[in-house]
C-alpha cells in the first residue's frame, strides 16, 4: 500500500485495537483522503466552482440551509473570490468502501480587504470503480479560527463484506427509526440522556456557529440536560454496502419545554450513523443549521 503523504505517523482505532502505521490503512481511506487534498488544490488553481462541479456527483447536495440540489445552486451562487484551503482532520469509510466522509476546519482569504472567514466543514462521498470518490453533500459552518488542532485521525471499519439487499433496506429503516427515536429521547429524559444512549465515543457535533465538539464526554457535557421538544424528521437515507455505515438529511425542530410548538426553532441536520458490533445503531456526527438563517460559507 502506499504511503499517505500526511503528517499523521499512526491512527486511533475506535474499537480500540491500539495504534497503525499509516501505510497499513485500508486503500478507501488513503484514496478518500487524497481525494480530499487533490480536491483543495483544484480549489487553488481552477478555482472552487469548478473544483466543486467537477466533483459533484449527479444529485449532490448542498446545505445552504435547506438541501439544494448542488449543480443547480452553482450555476447562479458562485464561490467567493479567494484563496481556499480546509484540512480533513477526521476521515472515515465503510468497510465495503464505497461511502465515506471527511470533516475539518476550513478558511478562505477573500480577494481584496475583506476579513479572513473560517469554520467547519462536512463532506460525504460516494465511490465508484469507473470514476473515483464523487461528492454526495457539502455543509459549511461559519465561526472563528480555532488554534491549530491535532493532526488528522482515520476510523477503520470493522465490517468489510458487502451485505445483501434485503439487509440494505433494514438497515436504512434502523436509521430512520434511530433518527426519530433520538427526537423521542431527547423530548422525554433531555437531549444529554438521548445522546448517551446513543453516541459513538467519537461522536462529533458542528453547528450553529460554534467550534465542532469531539468526543462523547464533551459533547455530553455541552448538551442540555432539561427536556425540551425535539423532532427529528429524516428526509433522505443511505446505507453503505456494507449496511453499518450510513446518513440521514432531514428537519429538526427543537422547543424549550412549555413553548407553543409554533415558536419552536427550526434546523436542516445531517446525521451519520455508525452501527456497532451487536447491531445497534450509533451517531457518530451532526451537522445542523438553523433555519432561517443566512448562510454564505462556502467549503
Amino acid at each position: 500500500m502506499r504511503r499517505i503523504q500526511t503528517p499523521i505517523v499512526a491512527l486511533i482505532l475506535a474499537l480500540g485495537a491500539g495504534l497503525l502505521a499509516a501505510e497499513t490503512l485500508p486503500p478507501s481511506v488513503q484514496l478518500l483522503t487524497k481525494a480530499e487534498n487533490d480536491f483543495m488544490a483544484a480549489a487553488a488553481t481552477i478555482g472552487a466552482r469548478q473544483a466543486f462541479a467537477d466533483r459533484f456527483a449527479a444529485m449532490a447536495v448542498l446545505l445552504r440551509p435547506r438541501p439544494v440540489e448542488g449543480l443547480g445552486w452553482l450555476k447562479d451562487n458562485p464561490p467567493p473570490d479567494g484563496k481556499w484551503s480546509w484540512t480533513p482532520d477526521f476521515v472515515e469509510t465503510s468497510g465495503g468502501e464505497d461511502l465515506g466522509y471527511t470533516t475539518g476546519p476550513w478558511q478562505l482569504v477573500p480577494a481584496g480587504s475583506s476579513p479572513l472567514r473560517s469554520g467547519d466543514y462536512l463532506s460525504i462521498w460516494r465511490y465508484h470503480p469507473q470514476i473515483g470518490w464523487k461528492l454526495l453533500l457539502t455543509a459549511a459552518t461559519e465561526h472563528a479560527a480555532p488554534d491549530a488542532g491535532a493532526p488528522p485521525h482515520y476510523f477503520v471499519d470493522w465490517c468489510t463484506a458487502i451485505a445483501p439487499h434485503e439487509s440494505l433496506t433494514v438497515a436504512r429503516e434502523a436509521i430512520n427509526a434511530a433518527d426519530v427515536d433520538l427526537g423521542v429521547q431527547a423530548t422525554k429524559l433531555g437531549l444529554r440522556a438521548a445522546l448517551a444512549a446513543r453516541a459513538t465515543d467519537d461522536i462529533r457535533v458542528i453547528g450553529n456557529g460554534e467550534l465542532s465538539r469531539v468526543g462523547r464526554d464533551a459533547v455530553l457535557a455541552a448538551s442540555p440536560a432539561e427536556p425540551a421538544a425535539y423532532e427529528w424528521e429524516p428526509v433522505t437515507t443511505r446505507v453503505a454496502l456494507s449496511s453499518e455505515l450510513g446518513y440521514t438529511i432531514g428537519n429538526c425542530t427543537i422547543a424549550p419545554a412549555g413553548t407553543p410548538k409554533s415558536k419552536a426553532t427550526a434546523w436542516s441536520y445531517v446525521h451519520i450513523w455508525r452501527k456497532d458490533r451487536k447491531g445497534a445503531q450509533r451517531l457518530a456526527l451532526e451537522f445542523m443549521l438553523p433555519i432561517p438563517a443566512v448562510r454564505d460559507s462556502f467549503h
